[in-house]
């Protein structure tokens, strides 16, 4: 199965747009198309911290895995303004972050704006 993470600017509220993918996808189900939609509220991650993180992609995306210190393995992503953190494979935050390089991103401004910390 493969996945996708999508970003999507809409005048929509987040209640409004959840709903209308939601509709879309109910109105296209077949049985060879799975598709999996969570809502993912944006949520600071204070309290997590990093163990170990390792840049794999400097840009386009900017990306990291790494593990937590209590175990959790970690994936952060940045690409067209979409900043994301996985935790055990996961969505657990979302925050559009918008800005000329959409595509680049520091560990500093990563921590700054999920709450991760290395340890």
């Amino acid at each position: 199965m493969s996945k996708y993470d999508v970003a999507i600017e809409t005048s929509l509220n987040a209640d409004e747009l959840y709903e209308a993918i939601v509709e879309a996808i109910e109105c296209r189900r077949s049985d060879d198309l799975f598709v999996k939609v969570e809502r993912v509220e944006e949520e600071n991650l204070w309290g997590i911290f990093v163990k170990t993180i390792n840049q794999t992609c400097s840009a386009c995306p900017s990306q990291w895995e790494g593990t937590t210190t209590d175990g959790r393995s970690v994936y952060v992503r940045y690409r067209h303004g979409g900043l994301t953190v996985h935790l055990d494979g996961e969505a657990v935050f979302y925050k559009h972050v918008p800005r000329m390089a959409d595509g680049y991103m520091t560990w500093d401004e990563v921590e700054e704006h999920t709450g991760l910390r290395r340890s």
